[in-house]
């Protein structure tokens, strides 16, 4: 039960990631998609950093997505070990 609470708890953590990282890559000026899923201070919070500064912050949270999704894929092998049934 705990295992699989765990993998639930990476999964949602990696959709968070990488939802950040589609934020900090696709926040624009005039962009309408974004407008209606970020708030506008989000929005203008983003648009204010630099173009560097965005992509290393959207980078970050892709290897976090990565890194959960490897944790996700170690977590289920313990399981099955352990005889789990995956």
């Amino acid at each position: 039960m705990a295992a699989t609470l765990c993998i639930l708890v990476l999964m949602v953590l990696a959709a968070s990631c990488l939802y950040e990282a589609v934020v900090y890559l696709a926040v624009k000026q005039k962009s309408t998609f974004v407008g209606r899923i970020v708030g506008r201070r989000t929005k203008d919070k983003v648009i204010a950093m630099g173009r560097k500064a965005r992509q290393g912050k959207a980078t970050l949270f892709i290897v976090l997505a990565i890194v959960c999704f490897a944790l996700m894929i170690v977590a289920g092998i313990l399981m099955a070990h352990a005889g789990y049934s995956v």
